[in-house]
């Protein structure tokens, strides 16, 4: 269990005591093990606020690119995501569905592997013919993930009928309450993107591509 628990202490269900107490952990594990067996997402996890902070070296404050949103959600459901994220990349690791070139959000992978496979592809070409590197960067590529084709994703690469449901879950009734300084605190309802720190959409987006 330790290994699933946030590293951050910043979570909208107040939460945080419970963490360094190993006694809760046992009701943790029987709660999330009811939900695995429910395929069931509970909807008080799905709540999260965000709060929208300037960027460093902002000058320009009137363009929305000036502010970067902060998602802060419920602790235990960060545990929980930790949960159905290794069940999902257990699955497409072990059918080799994951293209072997991509290395974000993969275990035993990083940016230094990555930049170690480029360098070694560069040098092997080095004699025969030139090399060039072309560096896509797709701007909002986490915030436009639609999650209906995730989801149709997950149904093609044949992974299990139970996890999908739960994700179906996951996804369903998702929504964002706005912190602002006016107290307005408008409430959306979500229909694609990854909100900040949910570990189960890095991978969800990688098996879109």
């Amino acid at each position: 269990m330790d290994d699933l628990l946030p590293v951050d202490q910043v979570g909208n269900d107040q939460c945080l005591t419970m963490f360094s107490r190993h006694h809760e952990f046992p009701i943790l594990v029987k709660l999330f093990q009811k939900c695995l067996d429910l395929n069931y997402y509970p909807n008080e996890w799905k709540k999260s606020e965000v709060l929208i902070i300037p960027k460093p070296g902002k000058t320009y404050m009137k363009s929305y690119k000036s502010y970067r949103p902060i998602c802060l959600n419920s602790k235990i459901s960060k545990i929980f995501d930790k949960i159905i994220n290794n069940k999902l990349i257990k699955f497409y690791e072990d059918s080799n569905l994951l293209n072997n070139r991509q290395h974000g959000f993969r275990r035993s992978r990083s940016t230094i592997s990555a930049l170690n496979e480029t360098v070694k592809i560069a040098l092997e070409h080095k004699n025969k013919e030139y090399t060039a590197i072309i560096a896509v960067d797709i701007s909002g590529a986490f915030d436009n993930a639609w999650w209906p084709m995730v989801l149709k994703r997950l149904e093609k690469d044949n992974v299990q009928a139970s996890i999908i449901k739960l994700l179906q879950f996951f996804f369903d009734n998702r929504r964002v309450r706005f912190l602002d300084i006016h107290q307005m605190n408008p409430i959306k309802k979500l229909s694609k993107g990854c909100p900040h720190r949910v570990s189960l959409y890095p991978l969800q987006y990688g098996i879109l591509f």
